[in-house]
């Protein structure tokens, strides 16, 4: 099967098993709790109904002013592990970025071989689409991509579907990737970010995933 043809079955497929949890999940809720807590886990939000989270200028070394919040489970750490969906060979390493731009304490990053590919956590669509940035670097092939998809799903969850955002590539170094806009659609409510390795020998890490709530220019 060729990249792009294995890419979108693997993401299909992701989406279909993910939001059947969330209807899952949703059904159950309805008959035991309040509305909200028939909703994922929520994070770097600016919706009245979403939990809100501190945000900073985490990227300001590099002359990004922009106002950040971390994703959930985006520091890699034991903690969070388990939020993060990984298909075989993706797996959580004892390397942290060198920035620590989470926190001096971190020590795990997430590596992707070619062919395999992670899912973020779930997180809420603020007011204004967001955009991402994390860090990341290439320790395989240097024709290697990380590919960045966005699923998505309505506030219902009655809509699902995903949007191929970009295909990065990195040095052999530790650095912040550019600025990603995630390009979700307007009906979307909740979304998650995720990454495939593309290209025979690409091996990619990553870490610190942040969300901009309310990006507008850097």
């Amino acid at each position: 099967m060729s990249t792009p043809g294995r890419r979108g079955c693997a993401l299909a497929t992701s989406v279909a098993a993910i939001c059947a949890g969330l209807f899952a999940s949703a059904a159950s809720a309805k008959t035991t709790s309040s509305k909200s807590s028939s909703k994922p886990m929520l994070a770097a939000t600016t919706t009245s109904d979403c939990t809100s989270v501190a945000t900073r200028q985490v990227f300001s070394r590099w002359g990004d002013s922009a106002l950040y919040a971390a994703a959930l489970g985006g520091n890699m750490e034991p903690a969070n592990q388990s939020s993060w969906l990984l298909f075989p060979g993706a797996t959580f390493v004892t390397e942290n970025e060198p920035f620590f731009l989470s926190s001096s304490k971190d020590g795990y990053s997430l590596r992707i071989p070619a062919g395999s590919f992670a899912n973020a956590p779930w997180l809420c669509v603020g007011q204004d689409f967001p955009s991402a940035r994390f860090v990341v670097r290439n320790t395989g092939a240097s024709s290697g991509r990380l590919s960045v998809d966005v699923q998505y799903a309505a506030a219902d969850f009655s809509v699902a579907g995903n949007v191929h955002v970009t295909d990065i590539a990195a040095t052999s170094t530790w650095a912040p990737s550019a600025v990603v806009s995630l390009n979700l659609p307007a009906g979307a409510a909740y979304y998650r970010v995720n990454f495939t390795a593309l290209g025979s020998g690409a091996v990619f890490q990553m870490d610190d995933l942040f969300i901009d709530p309310m990006r507008r220019s850097l």
